[in-house]
């Protein structure tokens, strides 16, 4: 797993170990957040705008209804495929 700082830009997404870091927590605590994946074929990876977004609600910032719509649909879409697996 590389270090952030190694990059020459920021990624995009990152893996569970990444985003845990990013935010500042472990890996398990991070996992117990709900922030919703993004599968790209068979990786699980989140996508640091949701990483922000999630940390921006965390910190009390305000946040534009644009972003609580997304971030609502992300969360309904991701239980309705839950569910519907049974």
């Amino acid at each position: 797993m590389a270090n952030l700082t190694t990059y020459a830009y920021p990624p995009r997404f990152f893996c569970v170990e990444e985003a845990a870091r990013y935010l500042g927590v472990s890996p398990n605590t991070f996992r117990s957040l709900g922030i919703v994946p993004v599968n790209i074929g068979r990786r699980v990876l989140f996508d640091r705008t949701s990483l922000d977004l999630y940390a921006d609600q965390l910190a009390g910032k305000p946040v534009d209804k644009i972003d609580r719509d997304r971030a609502a649909s992300e969360v309904e879409a991701t239980f309705m495929k839950r569910f519907k697996r049974g």
